[in-house]
């Protein structure tokens, strides 16, 4: 009659089993070799897995996010999202239920924008949730000139763990619509968008995995 709080396989192997029936819902087209290599990107430790902890935690907000180089899909909720763009999206692209412009922040104050671009975070209004496709030109690469303070930025193809970046922000955070709340990142994913606290001057470079 009471809760507890434990760790082991015993509980993680059901977890893992009833993510992979969510991915496979997204894409039913993944072989089961696919499917794991997409919970691997979207784990928390994938850039030095070991026998302890493994890949890591599997971010089931991200691992679906890519279909190719060339389009992503966004899991929108009703209010306000932050996002990024691993592509260029064609000109004056909105979402299907956008209210408003494309809200960022240029260091002190925000700003809006009709054309968002690749290495910067926004705040987009949503008036219903639902799931959008997005498709455009494929990115390279892309760098963001960051400040001492509070940047927002976006991110690239895949989900880059916070001990594997080449910066070194003091805080990552990521706005949860659903919670209504600000959440401590472990990394920066595919279409999410981020507040980095920097204490020097930085250049932040994003990768779109051709």
């Amino acid at each position: 009659d009471t809760y507890v709080s434990t760790s082991g396989t015993s509980f993680s192997t059901p977890l893992l089993a009833s993510a992979s029936a969510l991915l496979l819902q997204i894409h039913p087209h993944l072989t089961p070799t696919e499917l794991i290599q997409r919970m691997k990107l979207s784990a928390n430790n994938r850039t030095s897995p070991n026998n302890t902890y493994g890949w890591g935690k599997p971010d089931l907000t991200v691992a679906p996010a890519r279909i190719d180089s060339t389009t992503y899909i966004y899991f929108l909720s009703a209010g306000w999202n932050l996002v990024s763009f691993p592509i260029y999206p064609p000109s004056d692209f909105r979402f299907a239920n956008q209210i408003d412009d494309y809200y960022w922040y240029d260091g002190s104050s925000y700003r809006t924008t009709i054309e968002p671009t690749p290495g910067k975070g926004y705040f987009v209004l949503i008036e219903e949730a639902g799931m959008d496709t997005v498709s455009g030109t494929p990115l390279e690469t892309a760098e963001l000139d960051l400040e001492p303070g509070w940047n927002l930025v976006g991110a690239g193809a895949y989900l880059i763990p916070r001990n594997s970046l080449d910066i070194s922000p003091l805080e990552i955070y990521q706005y949860s619509t659903r919670e209504r709340r600000y959440k401590i990142s472990d990394g920066l994913g595919p279409t999410k968008g981020y507040w980095l606290l920097m204490l020097e001057p930085a250049v932040y470079t994003i990768t779109g995995g051709m």
